[in-house]
């Protein structure tokens, strides 16, 4: 696959608003292995999500609530990179961990 065809495809991706809040759920724990790390449903132990190191970072960044848009500029600050790069990254993966139900916006009351 080309960078062009990556751009384009990435393009795609809705971004989240910065203003859009999130919190971890306290549905989930954390399990270390090797190779990555596993979020585990505490309520039902088939729901096993597993994260990458950049994953697990936006995950961990929202131990206490935080806007997307916070989260975006730390994370473009620490690895010097263009934040509508970065906004298209979190997006995706902030996006996945709420289907997922790890992360819930605020103001919602899942747990």
């Amino acid at each position: 696959m080309t960078e062009n065809s990556k751009e384009f495809l990435h393009s795609l991706h809705p971004i989240l608003p910065d203003a859009m809040r999130v919190r971890q759920s306290e549905r989930f724990s954390i399990h270390k292995i090797p190779c990555c790390t596993l979020l585990k449903n505490v309520e039902n132990d088939r729901h096993v999500l597993k994260l990458n190191e950049s994953g697990f970072l936006i995950w961990q960044l929202c131990q206490e609530e935080r806007s997307i848009g916070e989260i975006v500029d730390l994370l473009a600050d620490a690895f010097e990179q263009e934040r509508d790069s970065m906004a298209r990254d979190v997006s995706r993966v902030v996006e996945h961990l709420v289907e997922e139900t790890a992360l819930v916006e605020a103001g919602t009351n899942p747990d």
